[in-house]
């Protein structure tokens, strides 16, 4: 599985599962090919019962912060100016816990 979105300065996320691990990254295309990759989250493991379409890149509306939804609920979100996160590790009967303001405006 790979999804990815391009936001409108250069920066963005992908997501991929390799060897039964999801991992969400922020990345920066104006950066040198070896140190694109910004940042990144270990977002569940094997056994987690997900498929692709399971997973969603969503922009809020400012353009400035992406956010992985996991069955249409934010597990995760990149702020691209700040280059920072905020993330809840997925659990299978869980509901992430994300503060207040890391999901406005989403």
């Amino acid at each position: 599985m790979y999804k990815s979105s391009l936001g409108p300065k250069g920066v963005g996320a992908f997501l991929e599962e390799e060897g039964g691990v999801v991992w969400f990254y922020l990345f920066d295309d104006h950066r040198e090919e070896s140190k694109k990759i910004v940042t990144a989250l270990k977002v569940c493991s094997r056994g987690h019962g997900l498929k692709s379409k399971d997973f969603h890149l969503v922009w809020d509306k400012t353009g400035t912060r992406v956010g992985l939804q996991i069955r249409g609920e934010l597990w995760a979100v990149f702020d691209t100016k700040k280059l920072k996160s905020r993330y809840s590790s997925y659990e299978p009967d869980g509901a992430p816990d994300l503060p207040p303001g890391a999901v406005k405006g989403f």
